[in-house]
């Protein structure tokens, strides 16, 4: 993905704008931020950010908004939704509002950072948000260093050797340890969520010297490091974990059994659930094509795929086939 470069965002959305008469719906703006993101190439994490910035979002949330944004979540009806019902019911009191989202978000495959933005923006109004954005001044000097100035040949062949001598893996290494990293202490079964990799291994071995690169180890299977000192690893629903603490132990166990009852649950009423084909049209405004009974029916009918359909009603992904893809809940 590129580097997000606020001014190209602003600009970009700014032509979609001008392009439509008007916005009509919330449902409408949110896709419109999300095109522009998409076809800028721009990481949606780093969009969301800036965003929230220019919105005036609070970067930190107390305990009473977590749980404000848990049961928006909840009302969402989609498979986040329904596992963070479940881990409500049974983990209530046993982990803070904040763990408990990203525990349930890490055994959904999805990146808690980015929903806890989306979902803080969804509160404002998108059509708010969108309104917003294409009044923010665009900084005419930044875009001026993007030109790139004529070079004489020898200042090209010094770029060139110092572009040589630079990592390739630097970057994208840079990016994941910016990442906020979940673990689980085997020793007392607390749950822990980190800002990022770094800050993670600086905690625990307690020297900024040491440590660097292990979280990436950890993540990776082959490099055979399963846990970083103290006793943290990655949440894992089948590992059981042997606690000197009884009550450590059995609060464990429970998050095991929740964790797969969660999966199962939410992974057959998603399924079974009906959902709705939409689509905009040229005044921007999304419109109903079909109804289907569930999604299995949705993709045997369609033809797309039954995994980016689902993804595209939980919200992972915008769209599917080129269709908007809601529960009949939601689009109601």
């Amino acid at each position: 993905m590129l580097t997000f470069n606020s001014n190209k965002f602003i600009k970009s959305l700014k032509e979609r704008y001008d392009a439509i008469p008007y916005i009509q719906g919330d449902g409408a703006a949110k896709v419109m931020v999300a095109d522009t993101i998409k076809s800028n190439g721009f990481n949606p994490e780093d969009a969301y950010s800036f965003i929230s910035k220019e919105m005036g979002l609070s970067s930190t949330l107390s305990d009473g908004e977590w749980k404000k944004l848990i049961d928006a979540a909840i009302k969402r009806c989609d498979f986040f939704g329904q596992s963070l019902k479940e881990f409500k019911e049974f983990l209530k009191g046993k982990l803070s509002y904040q763990e408990m989202f990203n525990l349930a978000a890490a055994c959904c495959g999805i990146n808690p950072a980015l929903l806890t933005q989306e979902l803080c923006l969804n509160k404002i109004d998108w059509t708010k948000v969108v309104e917003t954005l294409i009044k923010t001044p665009v900084d005419s000097k930044v875009e001026k260093v993007v030109e790139t100035p004529a070079v004489k040949p020898a200042a090209i062949k010094e770029h060139k050797k110092v572009e040589k001598k630079t990592p390739a893996t630097k970057t994208s290494k840079g990016i994941h340890m910016c990442k906020p990293i979940t673990l689980v202490c085997e020793k007392t079964g607390e749950v822990k969520t980190w800002p990022s990799y770094r800050a993670c291994e600086k905690e625990l071995y307690g020297d900024p010297k040491k440590g660097h690169g292990t979280v990436c180890q950890l993540l990776n299977p082959k490099k055979g490091l399963k846990h970083l000192p103290g006793g943290w690893a990655l949440p894992k629903e089948e590992k059981v974990v042997k606690a000197p603490a009884k009550k450590a132990a059995s609060i464990k166990e429970t998050k095991s059994k929740v964790v797969k009852k969660t999966l199962v649950k939410a992974q057959r009423s998603s399924t079974k659930r009906p959902v709705c084909q939409m689509k905009l049209d040229k005044k921007g405004n999304l419109k109903m094509v079909k109804t289907f009974p569930s999604i299995t029916e949705a993709a045997n009918a369609t033809g797309i795929n039954h995994t980016s359909i689902s993804k595209s009603v939980t919200g992972t992904y915008q769209s599917a086939g080129g269709y908007i893809w809601k529960s009949a809940e939601a689009a109601a």
